[in-house]
């Protein structure tokens, strides 16, 4: 049998197919690289569109960011957002300028302990709460009412913000001048010491810059007006605002009181 000899087309038809392929391949890269350059000269245009569209509202986002930080600010001294929260949120540099306004000026005076601080700062019996000590608030005063536990005594301090003993920064009250409070017993012949300031844990990064107390006060029947002068205190870091403490010495049955009107002024 005789053999046809094969052309040169089969015999390369190998690599033609392969070169085939691979224009096959290319011409819709080539294809896409047009299209993008197409794109991308579209979106230049849209770009500088862009950019003259922000330029013209350059001076309301300067506005907004302002109100924006001006609003944090804000909610920081009035005791809403707790500064150790914004961290890891704002950047380094905005925190730094909210700490430095915040904390720079004093809150207004006068100021009701109720509006800037809280009633979380439980001591000793007072940490079981429920079962030896009962704060409630009425319609225009506050119900404290003791029962003697284990430890002997109980307190509770209006802290900012809540639950700190000195791991976060607190207010600035240096408008204040004094601090003013009325207190009456239910029976008469309560005995409660009354306090500002004292928060200080050597293990914690800060502690209140003042401490003054009334002493042990015996309460009467009748409201009574209170005073803690507060001149020549150091006011610029006020984490504990107010305290009372009671103790099973004085009041060996316990003890209910009446607290109202709590203000720095």
């Amino acid at each position: 049998m005789a053999f046809r000899k094969k052309s040169p087309f089969f015999e390369n038809i190998g690599k033609y197919l392969g070169i085939a392929a691979a224009i096959a391949t290319i011409i819709p890269l080539i294809f896409y690289v047009i299209d993008v350059n197409n794109k991308n000269t579209r979106l230049i245009a849209k770009n500088s569109e862009l950019e003259s569209v922000v330029q013209a509202l350059q001076p309301d986002l300067d506005n907004l960011k302002s109100s924006y930080r001006e609003l944090i600010i804000r909610l920081v001294m009035e005791g809403r957002v707790v500064v150790g929260e914004l961290e890891g949120v704002l950047p380094e540099a905005e925190l730094r300028e909210v700490k430095s306004q915040a904390f720079s000026s004093s809150i207004p005076v006068p100021a009701d302990i109720d509006i800037y601080f809280h009633p979380t700062g439980w001591m000793s019996d007072g940490e079981q709460k429920e079962q030896y000590f009962d704060l409630i608030y009425l319609e225009d005063y506050i119900k404290v009412t003791y029962t003697p536990g284990p430890e002997g005594w109980v307190g509770m301090y209006w802290q900012y913000p809540e639950n700190n003993w000195g791991q976060y920064q607190g207010r600035n009250v240096t408008k204040a001048r004094e601090l003013t409070f009325w207190a009456k017993g239910e029976q008469g012949g309560e005995i409660v010491e009354f306090k500002a300031g004292g928060t200080n844990d050597p293990n914690k990064e800060y502690r209140d810059s003042f401490e003054v107390s009334l002493g042990r006060q015996t309460l009467s029947s009748d409201w009574e007006e209170y005073t803690i002068a507060l001149d020549d205190q150091d006011l610029s870091n006020v984490i504990g605002a107010f305290a009372w403490v009671a103790s099973k010495r004085d009041n060996p049955v316990g003890a209910t009181f009446y607290l109202k009107e709590i203000y720095f002024r």
